[in-house]
């Protein structure tokens, strides 16, 4: 019978809990961040974990890379505007998806109806690379 050797793993860790990182409170919600900085494997992604509140609002703003995120529960409504100024707007609700290429400027409000708050999750890609998915 043949016996299994356990030896030091080089393999980084490829997990890191969102309840490890810090919060950031806002009047509207919270969010964390996990970066490199936090998961030193992930080179070219950030994600972000944000609840807000019923009726609170993620200001407008930009990023410099892509960005997709899907909602974990609640609804929302997102505003998106365009490098031409083309603006859009969509209700989301749990399990939707969302992308944004970098430079579109958006923003969130959670529904005032919501009796939960409403979250999601969501992903940067920080360095963007020729290969593109959408």
């Amino acid at each position: 019978m043949a016996t299994c050797h356990r030896s030091k793993s080089l393999v980084q860790t490829f997990k890191y809990p969102f309840s490890f990182a810090n919060k950031r409170t806002y009047e509207g919600g919270w969010s964390r961040e996990v970066t490199v900085r936090e998961l030193a494997v992930s080179k070219s992604l950030a994600g972000v974990n944000m609840r807000l509140t019923a009726g609170g609002v993620r200001e407008l703003h930009w990023h410099t890379a892509d960005e997709w995120a899907i909602v974990l529960y609640g609804t929302a409504r997102i505003t998106a505007v365009d490098r031409d100024g083309k603006s859009f707007v969509a209700d989301v609700k749990k399990n939707d998806l969302w992308y944004f290429r970098a430079g579109f400027h958006i923003r969130f409000k959670a529904s005032s109806r919501t009796v939960r708050n409403s979250c999601w999750y969501s992903t940067m890609e920080i360095f963007r690379s020729q290969r593109r998915f959408c």
